[in-house]
């Protein structure tokens, strides 16, 4: 069974960005700061952004619209694993969602 080096890279990063957003997000419920923009807006930025660099090798061989749809798609798998690992509530990440892909 071969792995595709490209894809599995890829794989690793988006794990390991969704034990860093996860553990963000926990730390910030802990230290009493989760009403406020920094949990809302500052990881929804900065995991977007990871994204970004992410992919950004990968943009160069695709056009824009199939790269903007691998960072939506992503950005969903990202948040909807990290509400998994913190059992936070389905329903308000999906609602979250619209208001992300209205931003980015």
């Amino acid at each position: 069974m071969k792995f595709h080096a490209p894809r599995y890279n890829k794989s690793i990063k988006l794990i390991l960005l969704i034990v860093l957003s996860a553990t963000a997000v926990r730390l910030l419920i802990d230290t009493k700061l989760d009403h406020s923009s920094l949990l809302y807006l500052g990881i929804p930025f900065l995991v977007s952004m990871a994204l970004l660099f992410m992919t950004s090798k990968e943009r160069e061989k695709i056009d824009y619209k199939t790269g903007y749809a691998n960072l939506l798609r992503d950005s969903v798998i990202v948040m909807l694993a990290s509400s998994l690992i913190l059992f936070e509530g389905f329903l308000c990440v999906l609602l979250f969602m619209r208001i992300y892909f209205g931003v980015i």
